[in-house]
């Protein structure tokens, strides 16, 4: 199947490589038969409906949805690009049956994941390394019945901990299973808001029903990407874009007004206002 062709999905743009911008746009440019549903998103303000989003039975139960979203970052500083990882989760009401069935089909992380996440970059490898040269001061240890190779072998153990610590904490998105296909009714992107603008997010409903009434119920939280809202935004953010090349221009000119002065104009100027 084409790209052109293609069903649009969410998920098909969370494992890396999208940029928020080109997330933002794939979501509106999106087909109406993607059943999406742009919601500013306030704690506490979003509702779901009544219905369960798989079956559209009755929902008497609660589902913890998690989506982990890879963003990739373009930094012109000297880090160069990065992947921004994040995840987010939603306590979603389905039916007992189908949150049953939503269990029987989860896949249970792998127990090598947690060495996946820890050699995710280069730190985190670098700082099992580390510590396994504590083991050459606790062996030496053990074998001279020392305190002093023991306690030179914490500051290894303490140094690779610290490396590993933020690789761990960035590498959280590894932890979340793959989603069922019970889960996959609903699907949501992080925010997608811009500057000045009410944090909003799109929700994918695969039932066009069930997206009619999650429209309806969330009805006074509906995202217009071309609404008055929108375009207020809009407005700010080229007001703060014209600000910033106004401070560059002038920047730019009283530096070009002293190069002149330096270079050209103090050998002229200067004769004329000696007495």
């Amino acid at each position: 199947m084409s790209q052109a062709t293609r069903p649009f999905s969410i998920r098909a743009l969370a494992s890396g490589g999208t940029t928020h911008d080109a997330l933002r746009n794939a979501v509106l440019a999106a087909p109406m038969e993607a059943n999406l549903v742009l919601v500013r998103y306030d704690e506490g303000k979003l509702r779901f409906p009544p219905a369960c989003p798989n079956c559209g039975q009755l929902a008497n139960s609660k589902l913890e949805v998690k989506r982990p979203f890879l963003m990739y970052v373009y930094n012109s500083g000297d880090s160069g690009n990065y992947t921004e990882p994040s995840i987010d989760v939603l306590v979603v009401p389905f039916c007992a049956i189908c949150v049953d069935r939503h269990r029987a089909e989860r896949v249970a992380p792998s127990p090598w994941t947690p060495v996946k996440r820890i050699i995710s970059e280069a730190e985190g490898f670098t700082g099992l390394v580390v510590i396994g040269i504590s083991a050459l001061f606790f062996s030496s240890a053990l074998a001279t019945l020392s305190m002093v190779p023991l306690l030179m072998g914490c500051f290894p153990v303490m140094l690779g901990i610290w490396l590993i610590r933020p690789v761990w904490r960035n590498s959280q998105y590894m932890n979340v299973p793959p989603p069922t296909a019970v889960e996959l009714a609903i699907d949501f992107t992080p925010d997608l808001g811009l500057a000045y603008e009410a944090g909003w997010r799109a929700f994918q409903l695969r039932s066009g029903q069930y997206a009619a009434q999650f429209r309806s119920v969330n009805a006074n939280q509906i995202w217009v990407p071309h609404g008055g809202e929108a375009k207020a935004a809009a407005a700010l953010r080229k007001k703060d874009q014209v600000k910033s090349i106004l401070i560059t221009w002038i920047f730019g000119s009283a530096l070009l007004l002293w190069i002149l002065w330096v270079e050209v104009l103090k050998d002229v100027v200067m004769p004329w206002l000696r007495p």
